[in-house]
């Protein structure tokens, strides 16, 4: 089963994010790497890391662009 269609059968989405993983992945959708997001959002590269292995593992995804995407599922079209 892909990253994808794993989320999609067991999550509902960006729901269950905390309102920092959200900033986290916003910003990796924006194409900022680890250490840019850390200096952006003020924190260490390690924490965002953390950040990032939360969202995985809750999501059971194991990719940036899986995570991403969940994201911008839940945001619906603009």
């Amino acid at each position: 089963m892909t990253d994808l269609a794993r989320s999609e059968s067991s999550d509902d989405g960006f729901a269950h994010f905390t309102p920092r993983e959200q900033q986290v992945v916003a910003l990796i959708a924006e194409g900022l790497a680890d250490k840019e997001i850390a200096a952006r959002l003020g924190l260490s590269t390690a924490t965002v890391r953390t950040y990032l292995e939360r969202v995985f593992r809750r999501h059971d995804i194991r990719s940036r662009t899986a995570a991403v995407s969940i994201w911008m599922r839940a945001m619906g079209p603009r």
